[in-house]
């Protein structure tokens, strides 16, 4: 049974399917060239939807694959599902909004399974309404989760992949961080952020063959339903 195929069968919706397909086929072009080497990989929010699917893909792909959720139970659950088939992986408890919480987290993960070669930054999370009706409560939940935790990993990660001479980072970005989306202000802010941050990152470390590779994606996860019901 395929990774496509444990996701049907979860109770993840085919919306789920598409993204995470696209989102995976992304995150393995970016870090192709490191396949057969038996990389290491880590991936935020790996617990569901779109994150379960890249852990599969790149499990299937013989890499080593670190699942960080602050969901303990949906990252288990996909632990399960690859260790399951052979694969390796293993999952931590973090929120990403929370730096010292990032670095106890990766400190584990190369602790016991090996550095980092590529880090996916895909947790996000969102709630729609009119910028006029949201609180100040919320853009900083939207903003720590979605801006800031892209940005902690890769302060925490980024500084051995420039040590060791190279590493892949690939963030999932939105069409709303490019056009904007109603209902997503904040959230399309925070969007458009993560893509100026990647290729502002991609040029200060391009010669440490350091990759940075934002992918636009959607999906249906436990963050869409608060979304749009």
């Amino acid at each position: 049974m395929s990774w496509l195929d444990n996701l049907l069968d979860s109770a993840a919706a085919p919306a789920a399917v598409v993204a995470g397909t696209v989102a995976s086929a992304a995150v393995i072009t970016c870090i192709e060239d490191l396949l057969g080497k038996w990389a290491i990989a880590l991936i935020t929010g790996g617990g569901s939807g779109i994150g379960r699917a890249i852990c599969h893909r790149l499990a299937e792909a013989g890499v080593k694959v670190g699942i960080l959720d602050l969901n303990p139970e949906g990252a288990d659950d996909t632990v399960k599902a690859i260790t399951g088939k052979g694969g390796t992986a293993t999952a931590y408890t973090a929120d990403v909004g929370d730096y010292d919480a990032c670095k106890r987290a990766v400190a584990e993960f190369e602790g016991g399974v090996g550095p980092t070669d590529a880090l996916v930054n895909n947790a996000g999370w969102d709630l729609a309404m009119p910028f006029l009706q949201s609180e100040p409560e919320l853009w900083q939940k939207l903003v720590a989760i979605n801006f800031y935790g892209p940005i902690n990993m890769c302060h925490v990660v980024l500084p051995g992949m420039v040590e060791r001479g190279g590493g892949r980072i690939v963030s999932l970005s939105s069409d709303a961080g490019r056009v904007g989306s109603s209902g997503e202000s904040v959230y399309s802010g925070c969007k458009g952020g993560v893509i100026a941050f990647s290729k502002t990152l991609a040029r200060e470390h391009a010669p440490q063959d350091q990759r940075q590779c934002p992918v636009p994606g959607a999906d249906r996860h436990p963050a869409v339903p608060a979304c749009y019901g």
